[in-house]
């Protein structure tokens, strides 16, 4: 019997490339007329794969806003980071990308450009799915939960809104581990679950 997350993919997987690119119309105006959004000045996105919702026109326009945009990337042979994520600035349309040891695109990994997670004002989060009460379901292995785990070392938590398809809003029953979103734009609406201030 399929798992919750892979039937989750097949149902995102199985839009057809119409209704992605009108899903991704309705995020952008969504995201667009948004005050978190529109008051974040350091903004973590990502390259959308495996049907995912795709936010790239919001991270052409953050840059032409000269807003700075991040991307998630997973170094191979950093071992003390193993399961972390690390955040590389990235300009639309400049930066070369590279195919990740999961297949998915980021930039050439370069310490000297990479930005520190706590120091991010807003991170835009894929997922598989989601519910009302801001849990999230990912892919299984845990970055964006080990990243933003709150450590004493970090003053601030960047707000973590995740992205998805309508058609991912699910029933989760939540890990110890797993950290909640404080708020989902899918194509249809936009929740949020606390604000940034909220414990």
């Amino acid at each position: 019997m399929p798992s919750l997350r892979q039937i989750l993919r097949e149902k995102r997987r199985a839009l057809t490339q119409r209704q992605q690119r009108l899903a991704a119309q309705n995020l952008a105006r969504r995201l667009a007329c948004d005050l978190t959004f529109l008051c974040a000045q350091r903004i973590a996105f990502y390259l959308p794969n495996d049907g995912e919702i795709d936010p790239s026109t919001m991270m052409n326009w953050c840059h032409q806003l000269k807003k700075e945009v991040y991307l998630p990337v997973m170094p191979d042979g950093l071992v003390s980071n193993r399961h972390c994520l690390f955040f590389q600035s990235f300009v639309p349309g400049k930066t070369p990308l590279v195919s990740s040891k999961f297949g998915i695109l980021e930039p050439p990994f370069r310490m000297s450009q990479c930005i520190r997670p706590s120091m991010l004002n807003l991170v835009l989060m894929p997922l598989v799915g989601f519910d009302r009460k801001g849990n999230r379901l990912g892919m299984g292995k845990g970055y964006y939960d080990k990243t933003f785990a709150r450590r004493e070392s970090d003053f601030h938590r960047p707000i973590l809104i995740g992205l998805a398809h309508s058609i991912q809003e699910t029933d989760i029953v939540p890990n110890a581990w797993d950290i909640p979103l404080d708020g989902v734009f899918t194509e249809l609406e936009t929740i949020y679950f606390r604000g940034p201030t909220d414990p």
